[in-house]
């Protein structure tokens, strides 16, 4: 099941969440895990537009449900961006490329966890730093707040998973949720050329996987691994392409943006990541899937 709907205005919007929601099978008694895209405390398109997440969550409260969490795990690239509430783009940009620079500097992965482990403690603090300003920015209804996955609260056994060139990547077990509600927002990315479905749930990643695999460029190639385990959970994706931006966060791009007017919903996300592309193609604003591996792999769909 997959539709997109034209986005126009608000009502447009409500419209077609609330058809979203409807095409979920709801059970009072589900254990709801909603995966919002927080990458910053840049609001969307960059992030997941919280009135997107409070009005699914208050739909699904209406249909019955009680049991919903709302957690993501924000890449540790960032963890030198928010340390304060007041620092300036030019200073977050050259923190951020340091930690990337010395982790591309080092020759062995003996050396690479020893720098990893050097500024774990600082990602650790970054990211409680995140969650409490989402939480203090904005107000989730009935209670609901955003919360770390890699917090003591959840408790989720990691799995370890080898890509076809030898390297291992570990990654969360969400099976005990018994609904997975998806809600990435298409961007254009540096190293895949896209992030959509798939690449919403890098947050599952334990911390280390995420920072290697952008250094060897194989993030599709995990994709690949991480859409064949989510294949099992029952997942329902909404993807907002109403404005594309050219980048992650403003801090790697030149801010540029589309208005694509667009949102592509369902239950498969090989299917949602091949229509993103297309409509990025079709735009003219992706003319070159950057990671031919995992576009040939979502185009077998």
């Amino acid at each position: 099941m997959q539709k997109t709907y034209k986005i126009l205005n608000k009502n447009h919007m409500e419209e077609a969440l609330r058809e979203f929601v409807k095409s979920i099978p709801l059970n009072h008694k589900n254990k709801i895990l909603i995966k919002p895209n927080f990458v910053s405390l840049e609001g969307y398109p960059y992030t997941t537009d919280f009135l997107v997440i409070d009005t699914i969550i208050k739909l699904l409260y209406e249909g019955g449900a009680r049991d919903i969490t709302v957690a993501d795990s924000p890449c540790p690239d960032q963890c030198m961006v928010f340390e304060k509430e007041y620092i300036d783009m030019k200073t977050k940009a050259e923190d951020v490329r340091n930690f990337h620079r010395r982790l591309r500097n080092t020759a062995t992965f003996e050396e690479e966890i020893e720098e990893y482990n050097k500024v774990k403690q600082y990602i650790e603090k970054y990211i409680d730093f995140f969650f409490n300003r989402i939480n203090k920015i904005y107000s989730f209804p009935f209670g609901y707040k955003a919360e770390n996955l890699f917090s003591t609260r959840f408790n989720l056994p990691l799995t370890t998973s080898l890509l076809n060139n030898g390297y291992s990547i570990k990654y969360f077990d969400l099976s005990a949720y018994d609904l997975i509600i998806n809600l990435p927002v298409l961007k254009l990315h540096t190293t895949v050329g896209f992030t959509g479905a798939v690449k919403n749930f890098y947050g599952i990643l334990e911390p280390q996987s995420k920072v290697f695999l952008h250094k060897y460029k194989i993030v599709g190639n995990a994709l690949k691994v991480l859409c064949s385990y989510l294949s099992s959970l029952n997942i329902y994706t909404f993807l907002d392409a109403r404005i594309v931006p050219d980048a992650q966060q403003l801090l790697w791009g030149n801010s540029n943006t589309w208005s694509l007017n667009r949102i592509i919903y369902g239950d498969n996300l090989r299917d949602i990541d091949l229509a993103a592309i297309l409509l990025l193609e079709t735009e003219g604003i992706l003319k070159e899937c950057k990671d031919k591996e995992y576009y040939d792999f979502i185009s077998e769909s």
